[in-house]
């Protein structure tokens, strides 16, 4: 139903997920993961996030950056 997509300087990057549920109420949420060594640092990255809904929906999306 929901689909992430994540492009820097025109490539598509690879993305982990695993978390992409459907739950019993019709709300839906997914996450992903870009690990560091797949994108290039200080370029920007372009976040787009899709529904396969038929009616018009609103989508709330939010960047995490985590530091090991």
């Amino acid at each position: 139903m929901l689909k992430i997509v994540v492009e820097q300087g025109g490539t598509t990057l690879r993305i982990e997920i695993n978390y992409d549920k459907q739950v019993w109420s019709g709300l839906s949420w997914g996450a992903g993961e870009i690990k560091h060594a797949n994108f290039a640092a200080g370029s920007p990255i372009r976040i787009r996030c899709l529904s396969e809904e038929k009616s018009k929906v609103v989508l709330e999306g939010h960047l995490y950056s985590v530091d090991c």
